[in-house]
């Protein structure tokens, strides 16, 4: 019996919604050392030239400048965007501006930012039309110094002429009016889209609108830490700061943050929840209940793959305890094992999330891909994965 990938991917991830909101204020305000400089680069580079604008907050402001956007699923754009567009709902642009935009912003902007139309208004459909979707201000407007006003481009000077034509007409007939950050700008020459941030509501009004409860918690909390604590009570803050500070491979690190917050994709809970394409809360390998301990831990089949890497890297201990394994994985309790070889340069978080990694990539290989788990392949890769890392931290 396979997982439907639609299925499983309803199971929202506590970690990336607990961090959207803080690496949002990061990106909208600059990097201040809230994410580390790489990440934090890799995200500016990434939203910039995915949706080819000259800043990277113009996609998480406005919602049309994505219109390349082909996200789904738990990449984290797709959970900043939707961040973004409830603080948006509760926020106006027609408010008095006390910081004004500049004009060079206003012109980088997607043009229909800058009207107020009924999308359902008859003779307006152009404005769904890719023509004006991939334009910007810029491509239909000028700046007037003179008057100190935006004023369309004339006719032969625009490129997209059939859609100048029809705004020109929509605007004689006041069909789409313009928004009031346009009469209210200066000239700097400079793209600054803090103006825009500064109308943006963080608070919690938008968040409560959000229908599940813990969610909503995840969401309101900036605090990583706290939020943890929230879910499991046994683990310190001493624990959870150890636990996030070190370096280990992002899907072993959530697959282990799922564990720790009972959000784990096993049979018994997609069975529980009454799924219909999910027949049983059966294992497939040995026929036990498969819960997140079972699946990842005590199946059989599992519990070789720690028996045997136990044995190739611990001094202590030898093999694997499933009760005692699997408790030590929830409280973060790895003070009692201990690496064999001072040679061996990975730590015990790396030990323990590299089992983790590979017995839930070959076991959903099993499913997606028809692939048999074999206990023996799996030691092997966990063995060389942990040599390879051994190896980087040497360098």
């Amino acid at each position: 019996m396979s997982y439907p990938f639609t299925e499983i991917s309803e199971i929202i991830g506590s970690q990336q919604h607990a961090l959207q909101f803080r690496y949002l204020r990061v990106l909208l305000q600059g990097n201040n050392g809230l994410i580390p400089d790489f990440t934090y680069q890799l995200l500016v580079n990434a939203l910039r030239l995915s949706h080819d604008t000259p800043d990277h907050a113009i996609p998480l402001l406005f919602k049309s400048a994505r219109y390349k956007n082909t996200l789904n699923g738990f990449h984290p754009f797709h959970s900043m965007f939707t961040a973004m567009d409830i603080c948006r709902q509760q926020s106006s642009l027609n408010i008095d501006w006390q910081e004004k935009p500049s004009v060079m912003t206003i012109m980088s902007l997607p043009l229909v930012e800058i009207f107020n139309f009924d999308e359902t208004a008859e003779g307006l459909e152009f404005l769904q039309h890719e023509s004006a979707k991939t334009s910007k201000v810029q491509d239909f407007f000028e700046y007037n110094y003179d008057r100190n006003q935006f004023q369309l481009i004339t006719k032969t000077a625009c490129q997209k002429r059939n859609t100048w034509t029809k705004i020109n007409r929509a605007l004689l007939r006041q069909d789409i009016t313009y928004k009031t950050f346009i009469h209210n700008n200066n000239t700097e020459d400079n793209l600054n889209l803090q103006p825009f941030n500064n109308t943006l509501i963080f608070q919690q009004v938008p968040i409560l609108h959000l229908p599940d409860k813990e969610i909503r918690f995840i969401m309101q909390s900036m605090n990583n830490i706290d939020v943890g604590s929230h879910f499991n009570k046994n683990v310190t803050k001493k624990q959870w700061t150890a636990f996030y500070k070190n370096n280990m491979h992002y899907s072993a690190r959530n697959v282990w943050y799922r564990m720790l917050h009972n959000q784990t994709s096993n049979k018994l809970a997609l069975y529980q929840r009454g799924l219909s394409h999910i027949e049983s809360d059966r294992c497939d390998l040995c026929n036990e209940v498969e819960d997140a301990k079972h699946l990842l831990i005590s199946c059989a089949h599992k519990i070789d793959v720690w028996n045997s890497t136990f044995n190739e890297f611990l001094g202590y201990p030898k093999s694997a305890d499933p009760h005692l394994v699997y408790k030590s994985i929830m409280l973060l309790k790895l003070d009692r094992y201990f690496i064999y070889s001072y040679d061996m340069q990975f730590t015990i978080y790396d030990f323990f999330a590299t089992i983790i990694r590979m017995i839930w990539r070959h076991h959903y290989s099993q499913h997606f891909n028809a692939i048999p788990f074999d206990h023996n392949h799996v030691s092997s890769q966990i063995s060389a994965e942990l040599i390879r890392l051994s190896s980087l931290k040497k360098l």
